[in-house]
């Protein structure tokens, strides 16, 4: 009984954790400056109560998850304020653990937002 009920526990844990992602934000470029660590849950309401942050590094996702993170200018993830998305698997893909400028992929030298599709 004691087993089935800590596989099920295990089995939660990983599942929830499959469908968020953690995201270490930068107030500078190249990954400098004050360090935020922002977990991104997967169809969460935006995150927009981070600092506005000007690099990031992805935190743990692996090469053939296939989500996509996107970031906004704005603290509100509104549609006018969306500056670009990336994905982990294909395309326009990002590395687990690499920094990244926001100004490397858009015009605005910062974010103050993201969401997790």
């Amino acid at each position: 009984m004691h087993f089935s009920k800590l596989l099920i526990s295990a089995a939660a844990v990983f599942l929830q954790g499959s469908l968020a992602v953690n995201v270490l934000v930068y107030s500078g470029h190249d990954c400098t400056g004050t360090e935020t660590n922002v977990a991104v849950d997967n169809g969460a309401a935006c995150h927009g109560t981070v600092p506005r942050f000007k690099s990031y590094k992805e935190n743990g996702w692996g090469p053939g998850n296939g989500q996509r993170i996107a970031f906004y200018q704005s603290g509100t993830c509104a549609t006018e304020s969306f500056l670009y998305d990336t994905y982990s698997h294909d395309g326009d893909y990002f590395h687990s653990h690499k920094c990244y400028n926001i100004n490397g992929h858009s015009v605005s030298d910062y974010a103050a937002s993201m969401k997790l599709y």
